[in-house]
């Protein structure tokens, strides 16, 4: 594998984002992987870019305010900000035929991006943040509860309860591993403001489109991903998405994983791409 670091300006934003190169797998697809609230796209995404076999080029971005990138100019808290600083750099990098890959927010900017552009390869989403359940009403409480966290972020950025608060909310079942529960709060802690804008974001989103997201189907075919000791509402709606998408989907419920599954089960989730694009 080659590592190689962007650093480029576009309109909007101060991009930054590695690009994996895999000459073992030339001329196989590429993938765009985007990241969740708060945390890099490296730190996200390193485990399962480690597993991964057949794709030649792996884009690993960071989205604004998140990791090394930023904003240039001033931009709206919704989704569409995200996914246009996404394209921005894509039409930077010439890259026009692509798989995504979208974890928790970084789903939703997926779902953002994918109102504007087509989508010539894969969707690969893991607990995205729009898809939570098949009930509207579900949706709209999520909003609240990110509302409120993202307003008390915003005052006290390095109260420690607040994330551990976050956990609660995305991983409610999650097992008693206080070290582990560390190490996720000490990631997004590393980026407060960024992350505490993402949960707005995601609030926002939910609230103008909770009706919408639970009608939803992906456009192209692919992959999603629940962890077992995730809601079963989040079960529920992504067993829907395997049973009536048009487009060809498969459901996965990995074993022993919560929201934080991207970390604690990057193989499995590797291992289960690799499978569809073989």
């Amino acid at each position: 594998m080659e590592r190689h670091p962007i650093n480029v300006n576009t309109a909007s934003a101060h991009q930054h984002a590695l690009l994996l190169q895999y000459p073992q797998y030339a001329g196989g697809p590429r993938m765009v992987m985007v990241h969740g609230s708060g945390v890099a796209g490296e730190n996200t995404w390193t485990y399962v870019s480690n597993y991964l076999k057949g794709w030649s080029e792996v884009l690993l971005i960071d989205l604004a305010e998140m990791g090394q990138s930023y904003f240039l100019t001033e931009q709206p808290w919704r989704a569409s900000a995200y996914a246009q600083q996404l394209q921005e750099l894509l039409q930077r990098l010439d890259w026009t035929s692509f798989d995504m890959a979208g974890y928790s927010f970084g789903g939703m900017v997926a779902w953002a991006w994918l109102q504007q552009h087509d989508l010539h390869g894969r969707l690969f989403l893991l607990e995205p943040a729009m898809l939570g359940g098949c009930n509207a009403d579900v949706l709209l409480s999520k909003a609240a509860d990110y509302r409120q966290l993202s307003h008390q972020l915003a005052i006290k950025p390095q109260e420690e309860a607040l994330y551990r608060h976050f956990l609660d909310i995305v991983s409610p079942k999650r097992p008693d591993n206080a070290q582990a529960d560390r190490l996720t709060m000490q990631r997004l802690a590393e980026n407060p403001a960024g992350f505490a804008r993402a949960l707005a974001t995601v609030a926002a989103e939910l609230e103008q489109h909770a009706p919408s997201f639970v009608e939803w189907q992906p456009p192209v075919a692919g992959m999603s991903f629940v962890g077992s000791l995730s809601p079963q509402a989040m079960h529920e709606r992504h067993q829907q998405l395997a049973r009536d998408s048009v487009k060809p989907w498969q459901y996965v419920n990995v074993p022993g994983a919560d929201h934080r599954l991207v970390y604690s089960h990057s193989r499995q989730i590797a291992s289960a791409m690799n499978g569809l694009n073989s």
